[in-house]
């Protein structure tokens, strides 16, 4: 077993609160009488931390724990690297592909002078649409031949 741990007790139990000590919240001065207990619990914790780690089931599972965590980080580390070199490549290759596509795709860029060849005719609804006129007028009835 290890030595107990040596540690500094919060208050020492014959002193008087001084001036100086810690405020609580509610405005009262810490009790050294309260400290005495506060400090045999402080030190019978660390000897218990320091019993646990002095074991080789301890010294086992922080190593699996530390190996574990170090290839988690390393897989963290190249999945950002991974993520930064596709989101850049699809913001230089794939973007000005799209926005051409888009741009192909739409009839009106085509034609600027679609506007006029198009006039507003009434729904059933009341409500105004815009149908388009065909560009040739339309010819001139044909004489039917009879024979």
């Amino acid at each position: 077993m290890a030595a107990p741990h040596k540690s500094k007790p919060l208050a020492d139990a014959t002193a008087a609160p001084s001036p100086s000590d810690a405020a609580v919240p509610n405005g009262s001065i810490v009790d050294a009488s309260a400290a005495a207990p506060l400090a045999a619990l402080q030190e019978a914790w660390l000897d218990v931390k320091d019993a646990v780690q002095d074991t080789a089931a301890y010294h086992s599972i922080s190593a699996k724990a530390h190996s574990i965590y170090s290839a988690l980080s390393a897989v963290v580390h190249v999945t950002k690297r991974v993520a930064w070199v596709l989101g850049t490549s699809s913001l230089v290759l794939v973007v000005p592909l799209l926005y051409e596509i888009d741009k192909e795709m739409d009839p009106v860029a085509d034609t600027p002078s679609s506007a006029t060849d198009s006039s507003p005719s009434t729904t059933s609804a009341g409500t105004t649409a815009v149908t388009s006129q065909p560009d040739a007028a339309p010819s001139a009835p044909q004489p039917s031949s009879t024979s």
